[in-house]
C-alpha cells in the first residue's frame, strides 16, 4: 500500500470539518482528502466488534501499568491539515489524553477500523493511505462477515518503510497471544462474534 496521493483534493479544510454540523444520532462525519464522508450509526455487531476491540486493548495497558496510554473510541484524529483529513477510528491508543476536538495523529500509536460489508475498496484505501501517510505504525482492521455473525476478519498491520505489511490475520476464531501493538496484547477474535 503506498502512501502517494492520487487524488485530487476536494474544497474542504479541517476547519470546515471542526465547524460542520455533527450529528448527534451517532453518524460519524470523517474528511477524507477535502471530501465529508458520513457513516452511519453502528450496528450490533459492529458496536459488539468495537467493545471486545476496546476491553482487550484496555486490558493491556492496565496490565502494563501504563498510565501515559489512553485507550479511546471513536476519536477524530487530525491526520493533516495539507491533506484535509480528519478520520475516526474505532478505537485508538494515544500516548496523550484528549483535550480538544482532534487529537494530532503524533499521538496516535495504534488505529484500530470495522470495515462494514458496504464499505467500499475506495474509502478504505483512503483511510490507510491516510494512516500510513500520518506515520501511525499499528493499524488493526476488521472486516464484519455479510452475516454479522463471523466469522469476521481480523489483520494486524505494521508500517514499514511507508507501506502497511500484515503481519497477523484471523478469520476462524483463536486466542491471539502476540498481536502486533505498541505493548503486549492478547486477543480472542472470537470475542469478536454476537
Amino acid at each position: 500500500m503506498a502512501t502517494a496521493l492520487e487524488h485530487a483534493l476536494g474544497p474542504h479544510t479541517v476547519a470546515d470539518w471542526r465547524a460542520a454540523r455533527h450529528s448527534p444520532g451517532g453518524d460519524r462525519l470523517e474528511l477524507l482528502l477535502g471530501h465529508f464522508h458520513s457513516s452511519p450509526p453502528r450496528d450490533e455487531a459492529h458496536q459488539l466488534v468495537i467493545g471486545a476491540l476496546f476491553h482487550a486493548l484496555w486490558s493491556a495497558v492496565s496490565a502494563a501499568s501504563r498510565p501515559d496510554l489512553h485507550v479511546l473510541p471513536s476519536e477524530p484524529v487530525e491526520i493533516s491539515t495539507a491533506w484535509r483529513t480528519v478520520l475516526v477510528p474505532d478505537v485508538a491508543v494515544f500516548n496523550a489524553p484528549p483535550q480538544r476536538t482532534t487529537l494530532a495523529a503524533r499521538s496516535l500509536l495504534l488505529a484500530a477500523a470495522v470495515w462494514p460489508p458496504a464499505s467500499t475498496w475506495h474509502e478504505r484505501e483512503l483511510k490507510l493511505t491516510g494512516y500510513a501517510g500520518a506515520g501511525i505504525e499499528y493499524l488493526w482492521t476488521v472486516e464484519l462477515s455479510p452475516a454479522h455473525r463471523g466469522p469476521h476478519r481480523f489483520r494486524a498491520h505494521r508500517l514499514v518503510h511507508g507501506t502497511y505489511r500484515e503481519e497477523l490475520t484471523d478469520k476462524t476464531g483463536a486466542q491471539l497471544p502476540r498481536v502486533p501493538a505498541p505493548l503486549p496484547v492478547t486477543l480472542d477474535t472470537r470475542t469478536l462474534y454476537l
